[in-house]
């Protein structure tokens, strides 16, 4: 029996599709009018890209392309720095995501009872509740991970650095 390998597997048709179509429906509910005309301009060749992206991918070329830095605007709040890929690298990364949320060991991880961020169906709603639900029964301690003005505080340099080695000095800054 051949042993598929997990890079086969995000190649695969039925990932890619699936991911395409992750992609597209969080786009449509995108607010950004541009990311809604970028997709829809994708769409009209799709089967023509998806194919392009499994070949490259089974033919071990393909790569990420440099992404979009831009502020987020938010009412109220001081603009938020994101990072937007290609709709090309979108899909390798959402199929990538489809392929290690099939590994039960990641899943389990994924499906933490008091996991919120990036977790379908939970969001700030259900942190709050929790959170609430803690405190009454005695709770004393919480972690936060979320990284306040994480792009605009860490160093591109070290971020950006590709030969596998820290510069010196990296992990006295953190």
């Amino acid at each position: 029996m051949k042993t598929i390998s997990l890079y086969d597997k995000v190649r695969r048709k039925s990932f890619l599709h699936q991911a395409w179509r992750d992609i597209r429906q969080n786009a449509i509910a995108s607010r950004s009018i541009e990311t809604k005309r970028e997709v829809f301009q994708f769409e009209i060749e799709i089967d023509r890209h998806l194919k392009r992206i499994k070949d490259q991918l089974r033919e071990r070329r393909y790569s990420f392309r440099p992404a979009k830095g831009r502020l987020l605007k938010r009412p109220g709040k001081k603009p938020r720095p994101i990072v937007i890929a290609t709709i090309s690298d979108r899909i390798v990364q959402r199929s990538i995501l489809l392929v290690l949320k099939g590994i039960p060991s990641v899943r389990e991880l994924l499906e933490q009872p008091r996991s919120f961020g990036g977790i379908p169906n939970r969001g700030v709603k259900d942190a709050v509740r929790e959170a609430h639900n803690a405190i009454m029964n005695a709770g004393t301690y919480y972690i936060k991970s979320d990284i306040i003005e994480f792009f605009m505080k860490v160093p591109r340099a070290d971020a950006l650095c590709q030969t596998g080695n820290p510069p010196a000095g990296w992990a006295k800054r953190f």
